[in-house]
């Protein structure tokens, strides 16, 4: 899963660069240059707001895996925990 999101981040960062590229276009001397400006602020936005998402997953997955992880050994250890029920 954190792998899907890494992949994710990195289109983005192709698609916030080509943003940020087309605004510097677009300021070099294009006939409207605040439509290219706009449209790079919103993709700097949204990749901000997929950072802090994919930080606060990978976050979530390493205080589950330290919290919940021990508790399932100890049920494996203890024989709570027998196994799945058989197939029907």
């Amino acid at each position: 899963m954190v792998g899907k999101w890494k992949g994710d981040v990195g289109k983005a960062k192709l698609g916030l660069m080509a943003a940020v590229g087309g605004a510097g276009i677009g300021l070099a001397g294009a006939s409207w240059p605040a439509i290219p400006i706009i449209i790079a602020t919103l993709a700097i936005f949204a990749f901000l707001r997929l950072l802090w998402f994919t930080h606060d997953l990978n976050s979530q997955i390493l205080r589950a895996r330290a919290e919940i992880l021990p508790e399932v050994d100890q049920a494996i250890v203890s024989g709570r925990y027998i196994g799945p029920p058989p197939p029907a």
